[in-house]
Order: C-alpha cells, then structure tokens, then sequence
C-alpha cells in the first residue's frame, strides 16, 4: 500500500504537470509551505552562495541553474521514483 508521502507526491506530480510553466514555480513553493520542503533560491545577483536552485519535495530532490530548470529536473525525477514504485 502506497505511504501518505507517495500519494502526495503523486497528486502533486499529477497537478503540476499540467500547469503552464508560469504557475509551476508558485505551486511548488506553497507545496513546499505547506509539506515542509525545500525550495532554495539564490537571494539576489550579489549573493556569494551557490547559485543553484534547489527543490526538495516529497521524497525527491532536484537542482538547476535557473528555477526552470529545477522545476524541470524534479518533475523528470518524480516521475522516475512514481513509476519504479508503480513497477516494483
């Protein structure tokens, strides 16, 4: 039987997916209030950290360069544990 965060995270793949790029990143960040997450952005063009954005959700962690492209890179990986979970 599938834990609560498998469900979870399946919904929210499920919902996300078919969002306009646009709205992806505000549903990932009220997911992540609302969960408990991870959704670390550079603060501004004179940060000296890491310029990676990173996404932890659900289980399932993802980094870019740009938002896109860890929106992108968690979506690619959630669909990946979805369907080992669904195969196993």
């Amino acid at each position: 039987m599938p834990s609560n965060i498998e469900n979870r995270r399946a919904r929210f793949y499920d919902r996300v997916i078919r969002l306009d790029v646009d709205d992806q990143p505000d549903a990932f960040f009220n997911e992540v209030i609302e969960t408990g997450g991870i959704y670390t952005t550079p603060r501004n063009e004179n940060w000296k950290g890491s310029h990676l954005v990173e996404i932890s959700l659900h289980g399932v962690s993802a980094f870019g360069m740009t938002e896109e492209e860890a929106i992108s890179n968690w979506i690619r990986q959630a669909r990946r544990v979805i369907r080992a979970k669904v195969s196993a």
